[in-house]
């Protein structure tokens, strides 16, 4: 996956800049490979942008990195002459057929699909037995602290009444911090071990005793729970469900743009060539 997310942008980063030059780019230098610079613009585009992904620094570096070992390699075959191969030609031809089909179906097919609410909550009580819940799932807060002390001592104030949020905002060493400790809803398997298993043990609206981890002292404040084998609320399977209906409705969009291309303007398969081709057995 890591690989797809990286190897697109730059496949028609560099299909463009082949292609033809742009006009001066005054965005700040992010990096430089021989003669080309890597633009602050232009890595945010390299990025994929959805509201589900998160992009580590470390995988943004990698593919900083990326670009420019590929640059370099670039700028080489194009100083031998290689970019002039036939074979290359004829690849980079259908490179940017496929990117401008795609872009196409994109920009005509998807723009028109709409996914409403009802159709959602329509979907989701048709197909409920679907959405069984496979583990257990825990809403948490957490806060990280260099010490047994310090640690009970937050303790101390949240049983004392204070908000566990403002004071994961003040203390925390976690980065959850920014949004008050609040982890959401996890599965033990995304959590340290040793906070997965004090996690199960506890009850709602608890918070445990001070946890100790490689990277500190956590606390954990337990809101409520998810069981294993219930079926997922609405809220769960929300985004899995639009996602499915747009799937379907982007299907039948771009049949019948094909079934119209069809009409007007005519395509002929013959399919007994296949039986001829020595790759089939």
């Amino acid at each position: 996956m890591r690989n797809l997310i990286y190897t697109a942008p730059l496949l028609v980063l560099l299909l463009f800049s082949f292609c033809h030059k742009e006009p001066q780019n005054t965005s700040p230098v992010v990096a430089s490979a021989g003669k080309e610079k890597l633009h602050l613009d232009e890595l945010r585009e390299m990025i994929p942008q959805h509201s589900a992904l998160t992009i580590s620094s470390v995988q943004v570096q990698n593919l900083i990195q990326r670009w420019a070992e590929e640059e370099l390699v670039y700028q080489l075959a194009v100083s031998q002459g290689f970019d002039k191969n036939p074979a290359i030609q004829k690849k980079l031809k259908e490179l940017e057929k496929n990117y401008i089909a795609a872009a196409f179906v994109q920009d005509y097919v998807d723009k028109e699909i709409v996914v409403s609410e009802d159709e959602i909550k329509s979907y989701y009580e048709r197909n409920s037995n679907e959405f069984i819940r496979p583990k257990d799932y825990y809403n948490i807060q957490v806060l990280v602290v260099d010490s047994y002390a310090k640690a009970n001592q937050l303790r101390r104030k949240v049983l004392n009444g204070e908000s566990f949020e403002s004071i994961a905002r003040d203390n925390s060493l976690d980065a959850s911090k920014d949004d008050g400790g609040n982890l959401g809803w996890v599965a033990v398997d995304q959590l340290p071990d040793e906070v997965g298993r004090r996690v199960k043990s506890m009850s709602p609206n608890t918070t445990s005793r001070p946890i100790k981890t490689v990277v500190g002292y956590y606390l954990v404040r337990l809101l409520d729970v998810r069981k294993k084998g219930d079926i997922q609320t609405l809220e769960e399977m929300y985004d899995l469900i639009k996602y499915r209906i747009k799937a379907r409705k982007r299907e039948e969009n771009y049949r019948q743009l094909i079934n119209q291309l069809k009409e007007n303007t005519g395509m002929t398969i013959n399919w007994s060539f296949i039986d001829s081709l020595d790759v089939i057995k």
